[in-house]
């Protein structure tokens, strides 16, 4: 989890927030745009992007 952490910080901000409050916080789509302040769509965008680079950083970092 440490290394999720730490890998999230290299996000753009709307993404790592996205992330943070969808996954880590469990708060539903419609209240963290809310919190956000931008329509549900943009976050879901944000979550689905978020998630991609997670995912390459992830890989970069430990090699698969």
């Amino acid at each position: 989890m440490e290394l999720i952490r730490e890998l999230l910080v290299e996000l753009p901000e709307g993404e790592r927030r996205a992330l943070e409050l969808a996954y880590l916080e469990g708060v539903d789509y419609r209240d963290a745009a809310a919190a956000l302040g931008c329509p549900v769509a943009t976050l879901k965008t944000w979550v689905h992007r978020g998630r991609k680079r997670l995912r390459e950083l992830f890989i970069e970092r430990t090699g698969g």
